[in-house]
């Protein structure tokens, strides 16, 4: 009987962890090679569990009509419960979404607080799209911000140095020198460029709750056969 105990005490700690790692890599490689029915099958499960990794997937596969009919709200809800485990990519997702009114009401705070918080936690692309949301303001009425070039200075010269791709990191290397050249004074930019090589992913404790939501999404429709997207899928 203590074997017994021993062994599935052994099979609940080792045994699931490693069939959940080979479900995602296979899940992932059927992903990668449009093969929906058999990427939803093995990631799906996952995602229901709280892998942040399966959530994104099959987020993409819901908001793009990969294998399943397109449901923005469906995606939505993936992308937040994978946020919740703090996945900055996910954070830059919701951003987009929240900023084109896909599966929650349009708000382009909301969206720019998303996006920080996906620099906040590293992410490239988030920088990028907060330093584009600081560069350009917004002149409405109901969601209006005036442009702050010098914080957007700063998290564009952030993504340049980021992990992610070297193309990106060029794009905002751009970006900043076209603000440095129009809009900002030598010694602000400077003492922002300090900021920029001084800065480290935040501790995601002390970035507080996650953006608020003006409403709760809709539940999605039941899966469904879709047509196979000839676009390629996000990684």
């Amino acid at each position: 009987m203590t074997r017994l105990i021993a062994f599935i005490l052994f099979a609940l700690l080792f045994l699931q962890p490693a069939a959940a790692r080979a479900d995602y890599a296979e899940g992932l490689q059927a992903y990668t090679r449009h093969e929906w029915q058999k990427a939803i099958a093995l990631l799906r499960p996952l995602a229901e569990a709280g892998d942040d990794r399966a959530q994104i997937l099959i987020g993409n596969m819901y908001n793009e009509g990969w294998g399943v009919l397109i449901s923005h709200s469906e995606a939505y809800r993936l992308y937040r419960r994978a946020a919740g485990k703090d996945n900055a990519e996910a954070a830059t997702l919701l951003g987009a979404m929240t900023l084109h009114g896909q599966g929650i009401p349009a708000s382009r705070s909301a969206a720019l607080a998303w996006f920080l918080r996906a620099a906040q936690l590293g992410d490239q692309n988030g920088s990028f799209f907060a330093g584009t949301m600081l560069a350009m303001g917004n002149e409405s009425s109901r969601d209006h911000a005036p442009p702050n070039a010098l914080e957007a200075y700063k998290w564009f010269r952030i993504c340049a140095a980021q992990k992610g791709t070297p193309q990106m990191a060029a794009v905002c290397t751009r970006m900043a020198d076209g603000l440095a050249r129009k809009s900002l004074p030598r010694e602000k930019a400077a003492g922002a460029d300090a900021e920029a090589r001084a800065f480290k992913p935040a501790d995601p404790a002390k970035l507080g709750p996650l953006p608020d939501v003006k409403e709760s999404p809709k539940a999605a429709p039941p899966a469904a056969q879709g047509k196979p997207s000839p676009a390629a899928p996000k990684k």
